[in-house]
């Protein structure tokens, strides 16, 4: 996590093949004694793109708007993804949280949550702006998900 300006960036790990680890045991088939992964699902079967690893989320404060980007790794569909960002403006775990609409995302503690839906395919970003949060700090959570698109 950096802080450029006022600007807040946040970077993962980008097109991680074994994806999200589920805790399931013996799934994957594509491990090294190496650099083994921790991820247990693999990407769509052929044909199909699962696109849109989020590569950087950057919030920003503009006036009295919170400004969220985030940079996807692809995406060739305006609306194939969602990102949704949650915030927790009292710093309490034990307050707010939940499902996160229709992500079939829950975690805990948020106050706020907000889902934005339409991409910019030229830019591979979706962007949002939001009513600056209460309080003076926030944590942030997003996750994103895609609809896995035919090509041919």
């Amino acid at each position: 996590m950096d802080l450029c300006r006022g600007t807040l960036i946040y970077s993962d790990y980008v097109h991680d093949d074994d994806g999200a680890d589920t805790g399931a045991i013996g799934t994957t088939s594509r491990t090294s004694s190496l650099a083994p992964t921790a991820g247990d699902q693999a990407y769509p079967t052929a044909g199909q793109d699962a696109t849109a690893d989020l590569v950087r989320l950057t919030p920003r404060i503009e006036g009295n708007e919170l400004v969220v980007e985030g940079l996807l790794n692809a995406l060739f569909s305006p609306t194939q993804t969602t990102l949704g960002v949650a915030i927790d403006t009292d710093n309490t775990p034990l307050t707010g949280g939940g499902k996160w609409g229709s992500l079939n995302v829950i975690s805990t503690g948020w106050d706020t949550l907000h889902l934005f839906d339409q991409g910019d395919i030229s830019t591979n970003t979706i962007s949002g702006r939001v009513p600056l949060p209460p309080g003076t700090q926030w944590r942030v959570q997003a996750v994103r998900r895609s609809a896995p698109t035919v090509r041919s």
